[in-house]
Formats: structure tokens, C-alpha cells, sequence
């Protein structure tokens, strides 16, 4: 879950830099939707994904649950996996062994 918990991390840290890099485009501070970057950074792969979940997985998943989510803000979309991962790897955590330091 650690593992999980970091690669969200870095996610949302590249979401806010690029949110970062449109304020110095327009000057205003604007948290873009997740559709808007994905398709920044490869707009083939985003095209194909309506038709592909149509098809392969329901009709109904794309209007129901992702196209609310590509319409989110990414730093959110990628921040609150983050915080959930992380309190839960904190959860789980194995405790720490503590060792005798008495002298042997």
C-alpha cells in the first residue's frame, strides 16, 4: 500500500506542476480536469478509451462513473488516492522490533 501511496504522490505532484506551468500561460491559478491533461500529453490513447469501455466493459460505466472523473481536477483525482493509501499503509504498519542495547 506504501508503494501505492507513492506513485499517487508523484502524480499529483506532476497534476500541480503542470497546473503550475498554466498559470504562468494564463495567469490565473486553475486546477485543470484530468481529460484535459491526459489529452495535453497523448490525446490518441484518451479518444480511444470512450469507444474500448463501451465496447468491452458497460455502456453505462462511461456517464455514470468515468467521465465525472475525467472532468474532476487531477491534483484531486490523484491526491485523495494518495492521502487514502498513505493512512492506510500507516494502519497496517508492521511495529518497529526494538533490540536489547544492553551491553552483551
Amino acid at each position: 500500500m506504501r508503494f501505492l501511496a507513492w506513485i499517487f504522490l508523484i502524480l499529483t505532484v506532476v497534476a500541480l506542476f503542470f497546473d503550475w506551468q498554466a498559470i504562468g500561460e494564463a495567469g490565473e491559478f486553475v486546477l485543470r480536469p484530468l481529460g484535459t491533461l491526459w489529452s495535453e500529453i497523448h490525446t490518441a490513447s484518451l479518444q480511444q478509451l470512450q469507444p474500448a469501455i463501451e465496447r468491452h466493459v458497460s455502456p453505462g460505466l462511461w456517464d455514470s462513473v468515468v467521465q465525472p472523473i475525467l472532468t474532476s481536477p487531477a491534483v484531486l483525482v490523484f491526491g485523495i488516492p494518495f492521502l487514502v493509501f498513505h493512512v492506510l499503509s500507516g494502519m497496517f504498519r508492521r511495529p518497529r522490533r526494538h533490540y536489547n542495547n544492553e551491553p552483551v
